[in-house]
C-alpha cells in the first residue's frame, strides 16, 4: 500500500473505516459505546485539525490503513492506528506506525492501547514501548499507556532507546551514584556550592519515592539519570522575591536531576516527560548553576525571581505553562 498525509476530505471515509476496525474488536469487549465507534463527523474534523493523519492507499485508491499523531514540547502521541479487517496481518499498520514517527521528530513518543487485546500490546512491546501507567476504564478494561524515548547523541551515532520508570528502593544505590557523578559536572563547572556534602541523602531519594515523584532514567537496562517529580504545592514557592510566578494554579516542581556527563539529552527527555503529564511545571537552580540556567531558558522556562529554602539558601526559581 502507498502511504500518504490525509486531508480534511478524507475524513468522513477515515471515519468510516474507524468504525470497521474497531467494530468487531468493541463487540468482542461489549464495549459498543466506546470512542471510535461513537464519534461523530463534526468531532472528527476537529481533531484532524489537531493532528497530522496518515492513510495507507490499496491499488484503487481506497483507504485501508490510517494512524494520526500530534507533538507537543518534543512528545509525539500516537492514535487511532487502524486497518481494515481484510488488509489486517499484512504489516500495514506496522508501515504506518514506523511512518508517523519517522515524519514526526521527536524525542519522545507514547499512546495508550487495551491492555486487555493481547496483539496491538504485543506489538508494542515488540516496538520497544514500556508501560508507564494503567488505568481502569469500565469492566474487565484497562487503558496501558506506553512509552518510548530515543535521542541523538552528539557523536551522531544510531538512536539510543531509553525508557522512564518510577524508581524504587532497590534503585537507591545506582542512584547514588548517579548523584556523584552529577556533583562532578557541578563542581567542573565552576557550581561548588549547590548539593553540599550529603545531599542528596538516600533519605531524600527515600522520600521521593515514598512520594510517588522519583523517576529513573533506563538506558541498555543501566540507570543513566534521575529526578524528582512532586506534584504542588512546594512549601518554599509560597513566597517569591523580585518577581513573581507565571499563575497560582496547580502544578508540579521539578527536583535533583542528576546523570552521568557521558549521557545526552537528559534533560530534554525529563522535560518531555514532565509535560507529557502536565502543563504546569516549576523548577529552581542555584545561582551557580550556569548549564541548569541554560537549559531552561533553552527549553522555553520563564525566569520569575528568588526563592530561599527551608536552610535559607538563594534559588533562582523558573516556571513554564505549555499547552494545553
Amino acid at each position: 500500500m502507498k502511504i500518504e498525509l490525509a486531508t480534511i476530505q478524507d475524513v468522513p471515509a477515515i471515519l468510516d473505516l474507524q468504525r470497521k476496525a474497531f467494530g468487531p474488536l468493541c463487540e468482542e469487549l461489549n464495549w459498543m459505546d466506546a470512542p471510535p465507534l461513537t464519534e461523530t463527523l463534526e468531532q472528527a474534523c476537529e481533531e484532524f485539525a489537531h493532528c497530522v493523519t496518515l492513510k495507507a492507499l490499496d491499488v484503487d485508491g481506497l483507504i485501508g490503513g490510517s494512524i494520526m499523531g500530534s507533538l507537543t514540547d518534543g512528545s509525539l502521541y500516537l492514535g487511532r492506528l487502524m486497518v481494515l479487517p481484510d488488509y489486517q496481518r499484512q504489516s500495514i499498520g506496522g508501515q504506518l506506525f514506523r511512518e508517523i514517527q519517522s515524519r514526526l521528530p521527536h524525542s519522545r513518543v507514547w499512546l495508550c492501547t487495551c491492555q486487555n487485546v493481547k496483539p496491538p500490546y504485543e506489538f508494542y512491546l515488540r516496538e520497544g514501548f514500556k508501560p508507564y501507567k494503567s488505568e481502569t476504564v469500565g469492566p474487565g478494561l484497562t487503558w496501558a499507556y506506553m512509552e518510548k524515548y530515543k535521542t541523538a547523541p552528539a557523536t551522531g551515532r544510531l538512536l539510543t532507546e531509553r525508557s522512564i520508570r518510577p524508581a524504587k528502593s532497590k534503585d537507591i544505590p545506582e542512584i547514588m551514584q548517579v548523584m556523584a557523578a552529577a556533583k562532578q559536572i557541578m563542581r567542573q563547572s565552576g557550581n561548588m556550592h549547590q548539593w553540599g556534602e550529603g545531599y542528596p541523602s538516600e533519605s531524600v531519594i527515600e522520600t521521593d519515592i515514598e512520594k510517588r515523584g522519583g523517576y529513573v532514567i533506563e538506558e541498555a537496562g543501566k540507570i543513566v539519570g534521575y529526578f524528582a517529580y512532586l506534584q504542588s504545592p512546594e512549601p518554599t514557592y509560597a513566597t517569591i522575591y523580585e518577581g513573581k510566578w507565571l499563575d497560582e494554579k496547580p502544578y508540579h516542581v521539578v527536583h535533583r536531576i542528576a546523570s552521568y556527563p557521558e549521557v545526552r539529552g537528559i534533560f530534554s527527555c525529563i522535560i518531555d516527560f514532565c509535560f507529557s503529564h502536565d502543563t504546569n511545571i516549576r523548577i529552581d537552580t542555584h545561582r551557580d548553576n550556569k548549564i541548569m540556567q541554560h537549559n531552561l531558558q533553552k527549553h522555553g522556562f520563564s525566569y520569575c525571581g528568588i526563592i530561599y529554602l527551608l536552610s535559607g539558601d538563594e534559588r533562582l526559581a523558573y516556571q513554564k505553562i505549555g499547552a494545553e
